[in-house]
């Protein structure tokens, strides 16, 4: 009877050594740094300053696209376990370079293919809290998409 508990508590503690093994390991792969945290966060950033300093004609979708964007924050900054504050640079309006009919909503819509980029990056840094994130920037994405179709090319910005 002994020997049986002792083999049942042998096998659990080699399962759980080797479950820690894995996820030290797979952490271990990660090269992600916090500045692929902060490039994601200033990202966010430049979508919610861009959206905000974009003429007030792309209907309910810019307001949702700002409100996403703090949704975006959130999750970003519950996944990691912490708050991020975004760089001063990320606070500036960009001068549109180009001609762009919507250059305000142009700049956003590069700031969030550039926060994609660095989502792709640091999701090993988040584990299974990543999906939360991954679901609001969805949301973002979409609510961008409304915005522009609420003022498709050949609008007004």
């Amino acid at each position: 009877m002994a020997r049986d508990i002792f083999a049942r508590v042998g096998l659990a503690g080699l399962l759980a050594l080797a479950l820690v093994s894995v996820r030290a390991q797979a952490q271990s792969t990660c090269s992600a740094t916090d500045a692929d945290l902060q490039a994601l966060r200033d990202n966010l950033e430049i979508v919610r300053t861009e959206a905000n300093g974009a003429r007030d004609n792309f209907g309910p979708g810019r307001q949702k696209a700002v409100d996403a964007v703090a949704a975006s924050v959130a999750a970003l900054e519950g996944a990691v376990g912490h708050a991020i504050a975004p760089s001063p640079s990320s606070l500036i309006l960009r001068t549109p370079g180009g001609r762009s009919h919507h250059p305000r909503m142009t700049l956003a819509q590069q700031a969030l293919l550039a926060a994609h980029r660095s989502l792709d990056r640091s999701r090993c840094l988040m584990g299974d809290r990543a999906a939360a994130v991954d679901r609001a920037v969805a949301e973002l994405d979409a609510a961008i998409a409304d915005a522009a179709a609420t003022n498709p090319p050949g609008g007004s910005e």
